[in-house]
């Protein structure tokens, strides 16, 4: 259980066209996407199990259980990643990359923040009110009970 003790940061947009690099010491945008792609499949993996697993507005702790690369999605919903510019999220510079469902035109389906700086955090964003909700934290310890 994370309990995060930070007010949500505040989105802005960055000056950035797709697929242009936001830092100089930073991740490439191409890597950006292959970060995004990997949190959101295995986010959607893990909502898919059949077990009422789910997300709150706050994060989600994804088990070891879900493999890093977990297949195809068992809705068989095919996703395209897209870098789309940059936002800042509080004080840290992130890639934006859209999702599109193949074959449905031009409107994105998910949108994903990626740290610019090295990639080790992703966030969903909203689709109600906007808020970024985290899906992968790199640095995060689990902590986990053994079977009784």
């Amino acid at each position: 259980l994370v309990v995060p003790k930070e007010e949500e940061a505040e989105r802005s947009e960055l000056d950035a066209a797709p697929g242009e690099q936001l830092l100089a010491d930073g991740i490439s945008p191409e890597r950006a996407v292959q970060i995004a792609r990997q949190a959101n499949e295995r986010l959607y993996a893990y909502r898919s199990a059949g077990d009422g697993a789910g997300f709150g507005a706050r994060g989600v702790v994804i088990p070891d259980s879900i493999p890093e690369d977990p297949g195809p999605r068992a809705d068989g919903i095919a996703l395209d990643y897209r870098p789309a510019g940059g936002e800042r999220l509080g004080e840290r510079p992130c890639y934006r990359v859209e999702t599109y469902r193949e074959g449905e035109g031009d409107a994105y389906y998910d949108v994903l923040l990626v740290d610019a700086r090295d990639g080790s955090l992703v966030w969903t964003i909203e689709m109600v009110n906007g808020s970024a909700v985290p899906i992968y934290d790199a640095d995060q310890t689990y902590i986990t009970c053994p079977a009784a």
